[in-house]
């Protein structure tokens, strides 16, 4: 889909790797923590299992990102799934 974002199972191992436990996965959704509460919340509504140069992972399409209260001081929500209607239609 275009005007969509996604990420990738690496990305979130790498995030983990250099901040432990930074990055939980909890259903369709993954937060990324702050003060050990969710800062920002992206969530996913798909998920595919891809192969490139050998490499076998799972893609996810991001639906919604959130910034949380205690990390910038007020709830943002950027919802994308709203983005998928093309634009002459």
């Amino acid at each position: 889909m275009p005007n969509r974002a996604y990420f990738e199972t690496r990305w979130l191992s790498t995030l983990n790797d250099v901040i432990p436990g930074f990055c939980v996965l909890d259903g369709q959704t993954v937060h990324l923590l702050w003060h050990d509460e969710p800062g920002i919340t992206i969530a996913f509504d798909d998920c595919h299992s891809v192969e490139a140069k050998g490499l076998v992972t799972s893609v996810y399409r991001v639906c919604e990102f959130t910034v949380h209260e205690q990390f910038e001081g007020e709830r943002t929500v950027f919802p994308m799934a709203v983005h998928d209607r093309r634009a002459d239609v």
